[in-house]
């Protein structure tokens, strides 16, 4: 064995002893005497050491050393100096006192350093994949999908459900896009299909007794690439006999549930889903695809419509991008909900509520209203203010915000009289740059319809003065 342990498994338990640590040249620092390593692989970082008064054969060879060279090393592991710690790394309070090393493999200079947070263009990413999946993020996520796979495998064998791999050469069969087809060498002329699901199959299997049946099934379909759309994907295909509707929904309600408590304990969810009929979700949104996030959806708005409609308006008078964000609900993490109204490039209007996060924030709108959006997390607060700084012009109708997020908004409407300042937020009502009359309930205000209406007929993004439109009010 080129190693004893991984690289993030080094503990307190092995100072003093005498291991062995192979992986990838993360980063390597010369100090002229000694010479610092961190010696990189799938569970983490481990510091290594060359000193010449150890080996000076082996510091010689460690000058030598590049990026993303691999190396085999072996010395004592020992305790940092003191300040020399580093916490953000599991074994940030060792490092291993190199005596021997093996150079396993030399690496060319990579196109791009493997690091998180690389401004690194998708194409490079793809072109250079196998340098891609050596970041620490691209790990994590093949690692999380790894566990999400393994809690659906257990939890359903626990409901006695059978795992069973169906073909994936097979006659075509109609569904919803076109297949994907393979030729036959044995029969000239004859075709395979891709399955674009195993519908068919599954439904042999329940016909054939095996009662509950479940599969980690890829699927092809041969259709235009959309934001959720995509040659191949993998979905939890199941199937089960002699049950109703409800038991069903109750399964995977629950599989679901111990899902995201895996993902992330903090997230807080109902134990039960919202349930409603295709009438109702039309009614809401007019729409089949209703999305709901935590918590939180458009069925939080009863003047969704309005909005919508207020929203077109505004992008017909003033011919620009627009965005709407909304917030129903002080449930973390569900602000970026509801519609997204905007105008591709070519003019066409848009109407979705269904536009993921990342979509929204490669919309780059002229013109962004915020209702009510706080964002807790940090990182969506990163993303947030990214959003913002993209838009040529914001205008946010919030009860409070945060001191750091003034200077996103050009415009700040007061949303209601009921909210008090609290901790690092600070109440936008009663400051004179403001408008000095809130919108009691903008939702239903009349009068806050009427102050934003006033805003889309007569507001000039490049020159807005507040004395303009304070008479609305």
């Amino acid at each position: 064995m080129h190693r004893d342990l991984m690289c993030g498994e080094v503990s307190s338990t092995v100072i003093e002893k005498k291991i062995k640590l192979a992986g990838w040249v993360s980063k390597r620092r010369d100090h002229g005497q000694l010479i610092f390593i961190d010696l990189r692989d799938k569970s983490g970082i481990m510091q290594i050491v060359f000193n010449p008064e150890l080996s000076s054969k082996i510091h010689s060879l460690a000058k030598e050393l590049r990026s993303e060279w691999v190396i085999s090393v072996e010395g004592k592991v020992t305790k940092r100096l003191e300040g020399a710690e580093n916490p953000e790394i599991s074994t940030g309070e060792l490092e291993l006192l190199v005596d021997s090393m093996e150079i396993l493999s030399r690496s060319k200079t990579p196109p791009f350093e493997i690091m998180d947070n690389n401004d690194v263009s998708e194409e490079i990413r793809l072109k250079y994949r196998y340098l891609d999946l050596r970041r620490n993020s691209m790990q994590n996520k093949l690692k999380l999908r790894h566990d999400v796979t393994q809690l659906i495998w257990d939890y359903l064998s626990e409901e006695n459900f059978t795992h069973i791999e169906t073909p994936i050469l097979i006659k075509s069969t109609p569904e919803g896009a076109r297949d994907y087809v393979v030729p036959s060498r044995i029969k000239h002329g004859g075709f395979y299909a891709l399955p674009q699901s195993p519908q068919q199959m599954k439904q042999i299997l329940m016909v054939s007794g095996f009662d509950r049946y479940f599969q980690i099934a890829r699927c092809f379909r041969d259709e235009d690439l959309r934001a959720d759309r995509q040659p191949e994907h993998t979905q939890l295909d199941l199937e089960m006999s002699f049950v109703h509707q409800n038991d069903v929904m109750n399964l995977v309600e629950s599989l679901y549930i111990k899902l995201i408590k895996k993902i992330d304990e903090t997230i807080k969810i109902d134990n039960k889903f919202i349930v409603m009929t295709y009438d109702e979700a039309m009614k809401i949104t007019n729409s089949n695809n209703l999305q709901i996030i935590l918590g939180s959806s458009t069925i939080s708005h009863p003047d969704y419509d309005l909005i919508k409609y207020l929203s077109n308006q505004i992008a017909d008078i003033l011919n620009i991008k627009l965005s709407i964000l909304l917030n129903g609900c002080n449930t973390p993490g569900a602000w970026i909900t509801g519609c997204v109204p905007h105008r591709k490039a070519g003019g066409e209007k848009i109407n979705s509520t269904s536009l993921n996060f990342q979509e929204c924030l490669e919309v780059k709108p002229d013109f962004t209203f915020l209702f009510n959006i706080e964002p807790d997390d940090t990182v969506l607060r990163n993303e947030f203010q990214k959003f913002l700084s993209g838009s040529k012009f914001v205008i946010g109708i919030q009860n409070f915000i945060n001191e750091k997020d003034l200077d996103l908004y050009d415009v700040l409407l007061p949303l209601s009289t009921h909210y008090e300042t609290s901790g690092s937020y600070i109440n936008i009502e009663g400051k004179s740059q403001y408008f000095d009359k809130a919108c009691d309930n903008l939702y239903d205000s009349k009068e806050g319809w009427k102050i934003l209406t006033y805003l889309a007929n007569n507001l000039d993004l490049n020159n807005f003065n507040y004395e303009d439109i304070s008479d609305v009010q």
